[in-house]
């Protein structure tokens, strides 16, 4: 069918950030999208046509794909949010969401992480991990500081399955802390 061919041959996941990299190529972070199998998502590399911004063609390359490496290592998983260092080093931020995390395909993935993917050398497009974040948190916006002795990461819902007390999607009960998902911020359960 016409649906079938299109999301076998055509359809990408979602993009979630973009970043103009070293050389003016253009990098984006595909999270995923099970719904054309691309349940873990990517880094694309965008190079227009004689590396003019106003060209009216490009060529579109995968630079790094998420998934468990073809070694047995963990590769990154739902890309989020990128940024460059000043020694063109790409930083990979992940987002895979709660319910989905360390489940299924994404069962090799543990929490989301930040992840340092090098641009240049023998292991260009190598994913690195980084840093981990808080038990069902998302990283976002990496950025370092202008002499770059700190990145900055937000972290974003850390240990939301809790919920608030009482509600619905609280499988903690109080004072019994072995049913509570997280004891962050003071420290890993």
């Amino acid at each position: 069918s016409t649906t079938s061919d299109y999301g076998l041959h055509y359809a990408t996941n979602r993009p979630e950030d973009l970043e103009v990299g070293p050389d003016g190529e253009v990098y984006i972070a595909l999270t995923n999208n099970s719904s054309v199998n691309d349940s873990y998502g990517s880094v694309r590399k965008v190079v227009e046509e004689e590396n003019d911004p106003t060209a009216l063609s490009f060529v579109w390359t995968e630079y790094a794909g998420g998934g468990p490496t073809a070694g047995g290592g963990v590769g990154f998983d739902s890309p989020d949010n990128l940024h460059f260092d000043s020694e063109e080093n790409l930083w990979v931020v992940t987002d895979i969401s709660t319910g989905s995390i360390g489940t299924g395909v994404h069962s090799f993935h543990g929490n989301n992480a930040a992840f340092m993917v090098p641009t240049k050398g023998p292991n260009a497009g190598v994913a690195y991990r980084f840093a981990n974040m808080p038990i069902q948190a998302e990283g976002t916006g990496p950025y370092f500081t202008p002499d770059e002795s700190t990145l900055f990461i937000n972290v974003q819902h850390p240990g939301e399955q809790a919920g608030p007390p009482d509600g619905p999607n609280n499988p903690a009960v109080y004072g019994n802390p072995s049913t509570y998902p997280s004891y962050w911020p003071r420290g890993n359960k």
